[in-house]
Order: structure tokens, then C-alpha cells, then sequence
């Protein structure tokens, strides 16, 4: 499948007295546009959270991004790893493993692609933007909704170290720790580690376990080699890994179907969705591992600098879930799995401040490679629960066929899928800051994408 996608964009800015009211704005240096500007010199709708922000709020991950940053929305499914981001409303589900989210994420300028790889504890920060609307031009195909864009600190010369504990209820328990400084006069460092442990908030009344607890450890290590005041290599590392049973699923709608579970043992509260008792015949886990390689050069020519970003990085998920959700053995455990493996390549090179016109040319190549695979298997109680919705049907199909009533829909069938799917996308893009006046701006953006997916799919089918 090839896509290829031109994208034009023009926003023109009327400025009111900006110039006399700066010194009483707090300045706040943002690269929403893939430059270092000012907040109050971007055109783009975007939220900034600060690290005081985010200390002060408790912000762990991601998803506690919500509660800081308006119209940004982040939705927790079925288990860990199905989850999603909305901005404005706008974004896409996550059960399709080879669909991308419409609102994109990136960390220090390296884009993750898939949730999985998104969840783990943030590390010691500068700030987080939040982008409204479509960012299509700079940030590529999987930003027509919005970017989340985590700007982490850089390793400083100046020897710093940070712990953390803190304790709560669900026998919670939080530590962290971050140090950094200088190795040489050219050289320093950074580290930072964390543990992230949680009872579950709700209860498996079948196993008498725990559902929705949390289990996640990380670190990340990084180098900054400064060997001139206009050249920068910045090395980052970074490893996290999550074990989790999740999650917590209620009843929205009671019907039919619930109540032929019921006779087979299904324990289902009736049309409560914020019940914190889960019936199911097992525990349903999620694990993960995630790890990651950049390299970040900035050099600095007479008014313009040159930019190269580039990464390695790999995420594996397995989880098994109890697809039927409830007490009643309809559907054996179903395991799923996903194996991603991918690497960027970003060069910037965009003009320093001039007075009247700044410019940005930009590259962008992505390829990623993923491996699913997902079974779905019968339980015992399949086929009288086919058998209480069609009564005599399968029967009368078996001897119609001259096959053992029996052997349909019998315990142990199934199916297994396993897919692989090879993504590759190429972007260029350009942008042109012009200043007409002091109080009009013109900012004028191309950029052109490519777009090309191969995928292959096979499907194992033991039902009779």
C-alpha cells in the first residue's frame, strides 16, 4: 500500500502591542514549530506544562497528562497497552495493532509510534507541549489531530542528584532517582531510575486477585559531548518495563447474551460500568518491555543551524485477556502478542533569528517492522451457549454433514492469526517565517509525504 500526501499550510498572525507587553509574560521557550521560539511567538494552539507543573500536579505518565492540559483526553481500554490519546475529540481507537494514532508522540524529537511504547513513568523533564489540531506539516502523516511533544532535561555541568519516595493508599509505592554532571570539561552525564508499584483497585471475585494494579521499573542514561560552544552531541539510553494485571471492565448494557451467561455461571453486575468487581476465570496480565538508542547533533553555522536526530528503538507486548469478561468459561485465555522494531532519521536546518525572514528545511524517514500474533480459542461453555441462542441448529447441521454433533464448536477450537506488517515513510518539508510588518506575521509551510506499507497475514482455523 503506498500513500503519497502533499500538505499546505498558511497561518498569518496579527500582533496587538506584543512587543510593550512582554516584560510582564513569563518567557517560555517552546520547539512546537521544531525551532526554539518563544511561546507568545508560536502560531500553533499549543498548551505548555511545566516541570513545576508537573511535580506540583503528580504527573507520572502520559495519561496523567489529562488532568493538567485542556482538550487533551487519554483512554484506557481493556488492558494496559490499549489505551489512546483524543485532542479536540479528535483520535483514533488502539485494537487495530497497524493502525497508527492520529495524535502523534515524541520524545526529545524521537517519535514513538504505538502505546506500548508510551507508557512507561516520564523521566526527569523540562516540559511537555501540547499541540492542538492537525501538525501534519512538520511532525508528519500521524499528527492530524495533534502531537504530544516531551522535551527532556539535558545533562548538565553542574552536579546535581535527586531522590524521591512517596507512599499511598493501594499500597502504593514510588522512588526515584536522578543525578548528573560533568565527567570532563567537554563531557557529562546523566542518570535517572525509577519503580513504579501498585496494588490493584479492583477485585476478581473468581480468583480472589487484584485487577488494575501497576508494576513498572525504568532507567535512562545519557551523554552530552560538547567539545565547542557551536557543536553538541547528545547520547540517550533508555530501558522500562511493565508486568500488570489489567483491566477493570463493567456492564454498560445487560442483556440477552448476559443473561445466557448467567444460567452458566456468569456473574456480571447488571448495567454498572464503574463497578470495581470483575468476574472473570482468570487474571488478566500485560507485560512489556520497551528500549531505546538516539543520537542528537546540533551544529551552529553564522545565523543557521544544522540538525540530525537519529534512533533505534524496540517494544515487545504479550497479554492474555479474558475476552469474554465474565465468570462463565465461553472463551479460553487469548493470548496476544506484538513485536515492534523500528529506527528514525531526522535532519533540521533552519535559519537563527533573522529580523524579517526565517526559514526551516527539514527530512524526515521512519521504518518500523511488527510482528502480531492472536488466538481465540473455545471454551467448554461455547457450545451451550451457541446452543441456548440457536436451539437444535448445530445439531441438525452436524447430521446434515454426517459429522459427530460433537465435534462443532467443541472445546479446544479456534483459531490462531499471525501477521507481520513493514512500514516505511519518507517526508520533506519546508517552512518560511516573513515578518510584513510589526504587527503582521506570515508563516508559510509545505511538506510532502510518502507513505508505503506491506503487509502479510495468515489465519490458522481448527473449528469444525
Amino acid at each position: 500500500m503506498n500513500k503519497n500526501i502533499l500538505v499546505l499550510s498558511l497561518v498569518v498572525i496579527i500582533g496587538q502591542g506584543v512587543v510593550a507587553q512582554s516584560s510582564a509574560v513569563e518567557e517560555i521557550v517552546v520547539t512546537a514549530t521544531k525551532t526554539e521560539r518563544t511561546l507568545q511567538e508560536v502560531p500553533v494552539a499549543v498548551s505548555v506544562v511545566t516541570a513545576d507543573t508537573i511535580e506540583k500536579a503528580n504527573i507520572v505518565d502520559l495519561l496523567d497528562l489529562k488532568a493538567v492540559v485542556p482538550s487533551l483526553d487519554s483512554r484506557q481500554y481493556q488492558s494496559t497497552t490499549n489505551a489512546t490519546f483524543f485532542i479536540r475529540g479528535f483520535g483514533n481507537g488502539s485494537n487495530n495493532p497497524g493502525v497508527e494514532p492520529s495524535v502523534a508522540v515524541f520524545v526529545d524529537g524521537v517519535y514513538r509510534s504505538k502505546i506500548q511504547g508510551q507508557i512507561s513513568d516520564l523521566p526527569m523533564l523540562e516540559r511537555i507541549e501540547v499541540l492542538r489540531g492537525p501538525q501534519s506539516t512538520l511532525f508528519g502523516k500521524n499528527a492530524s489531530a495533534g502531537v504530544v511533544n516531551i522535551v527532556t532535561k539535558k545533562p548538565s555541568f553542574e552536579k546535581f542528584t535527586s531522590l524521591k519516595a512517596e507512599f499511598g493508599n493501594y499500597n502504593s509505592k514510588k522512588a526515584s532517582i536522578y543525578t548528573t554532571g560533568p565527567m570532563s570539561d567537554a563531557l557529562a552525564y546523566s542518570f535517572s531510575a525509577n519503580v513504579n508499584t501498585r496494588d490493584g483497585q479492583a477485585d476478581n471475585q473468581t480468583t480472589g486477585n487484584p485487577v488494575g494494579d501497576r508494576d513498572r521499573f525504568g532507567f535512562r542514561t545519557e551523554l552530552l559531548y560538547v567539545p565547542s560552544d557551536d557543536l553538541s552531541v547528545r547520547i540517550t539510553a533508555d530501558y522500562d518495563e511493565f508486568d500488570e494485571i489489567c483491566c477493570i471492565v463493567g456492564s454498560t448494557a445487560y442483556g440477552a447474551a448476559n443473561q445466557v451467561l448467567a444460567l452458566m455461571g456468569g456473574k456480571v453486575i447488571p448495567n454498572d460500568p464503574y463497578t470495581k468487581k470483575a468476574f472473570y476465570d482468570f487474571d488478566p496480565t500485560s507485560k512489556g518491555e520497551n528500549a531505546g538508542l538516539s543520537v542528537h547533533i546540533e551544529k551552529n553555522f553564522n545565523n543557521t543551524t544544522l540538525e540530525s536526530i537519529t534512533s533505534y528503538r524496540t517494544s515487545d507486548n504479550y497479554e492474555i485477556q479474558d475476552i469474554d469478561f465474565d465468570a462463565a468459561n465461553v472463551i479460553a485465555p487469548s493470548p496476544i502478542s506484538k513485536e515492534l522494531s523500528g529506527m528514525t532519521q531526522e535532519i533540521r536546518w533552519y535559519s537563527e533569528d533573522n529580523e524579517r525572514v526565517n526559514w526551516l528545511l527539514g527530512g524526515f524517514y521512519y521504518q518500523e517492522d511488527m510482528d502480531f500474533n492472536e488466538s481465540v480459542y473455545f471454551g467448554p461453555m461455547w457450545r451451550p451457549y451457541i446452543d441456548a441462542f440457536l436451539p437444535g441448529a448445530l445439531a441438525g447441521v452436524a447430521a446434515a454433514f454426517g459429522l459427530p454433533n460433537s465435534s462443532l464448536f467443541a472445546a479446544g477450537q479456534g483459531n490462531t492469526e499471525t501477521s507481520a506488517q513493514d512500514n516505511s515513510t519518507m517526508s520533506l518539508f519546508a517552512q518560511v517565517d516573513i515578518q510584513v510588518s510589526e504587527k503582521l506575521n506570515a508563516l508559510l509551510g509545505v511538506s510532502y509525504i510518502e507513505d508505503e506499507k506491506a503487509v502479510s497475514y495468515n489465519q490458522i482455523n481448527t473449528a469444525v
